[in-house]
């Protein structure tokens, strides 16, 4: 625990120094880098955790910097999928795996709840961020979407479903409403997506934060201000339906397939 807090102590001293002596984003990426070597390189499970949470941070104002704040979650989706879908790989470096696997999800959560509020809580004071970007809320979504996708085939090869296979076909139209529908309600991708990586895996922490995220996304959309309620609850409507008719089909296909 010492040591732990040593380390951090040191890190935001350098950070102090960096910000005086170096161009806003050229710190960041600095920071980039050394939190994502210093998850690689610690062996403290807990200092893999937070360095892995601060370096998606990082990457999620290094890009914000650069007008492209929205690719950052997509892009820690897309690692942090890769991780948990690859956990028994690489037996030598499972908990190295395990612990930025967990931090990349906790700083998933993070992002997409600072962008679902428009950064004002934390991203505000931090960025002056340009409104005129190039790059739109949805192209994030897409790429959420796309990641989802990756995910979702990727469990069904390891279950020797082909592309051919009703299940397959089933659940990737699925995937894909829902990932549609989801652009309207941004973060439930994300719940959902840690929800199946847990399952998959066994894992009941993985689990157990996709349903509070999940929770926490459907709850922050319900109530925020951008739009009526009816139309939030027929958003909210439309995915409980495409759910319940997915598990319906996939459940009469499997047991037909018996």
């Amino acid at each position: 625990h010492v040591a732990l807090a040593v380390s951090f102590a040191g890190q935001v001293l350098v950070l102090h120094d960096l910000f005086d002596l170096t161009q806003y984003s050229i710190t960041w990426f600095i920071l980039f880098a050394s939190q994502l070597a210093l998850a690689v390189v610690m062996p403290n499970f807990v200092h893999r955790v937070l360095c892995s949470v601060l370096c998606a941070y990082c990457l999620f104002i290094l890009l914000a910097s650069f007008s492209v704040p929205y690719m950052a979650g997509s892009i820690v989706m897309l690692a942090a999928a890769w991780l948990w879908l690859h956990e028994f790989s690489y037996p030598k470096h499972m908990r190295k795996q395990q612990a930025i696997g967990y931090g990349l999800i906790l700083a998933l959560i993070i992002v997409k709840g600072i962008a679902l509020y428009r950064f004002r809580i934390i991203y505000w004071y931090t960025v002056n961020f340009d409104m005129h970007s190039w790059v739109q809320p949805w192209m994030g979504e897409v790429l959420a979407g796309a990641v989802m996708l990756y995910v979702v085939w990727q469990i069904l090869k390891r279950f020797g479903h082909g592309f051919s296979d009703p299940t397959t076909i089933t659940a990737l139209i699925v995937t894909v409403i829902l990932s549609a529908v989801s652009m309207e309600a941004r973060g439930i991708t994300v719940g959902i997506l840690i929800l199946i990586l847990g399952f998959a895996g066994s894992n009941r922490v993985l689990m157990g934060l996709g349903i509070a995220s999940l929770l926490f996304f459907i709850s922050s959309y319900y109530y925020l201000l951008e739009a009526t309620l009816l139309h939030k609850s027929k958003t909210l409507l439309i995915m409980g339906l495409v759910l319940i008719g997915a598990r319906w089909l996939i459940m009469r296909i499997t047991s037909t397939g018996r």
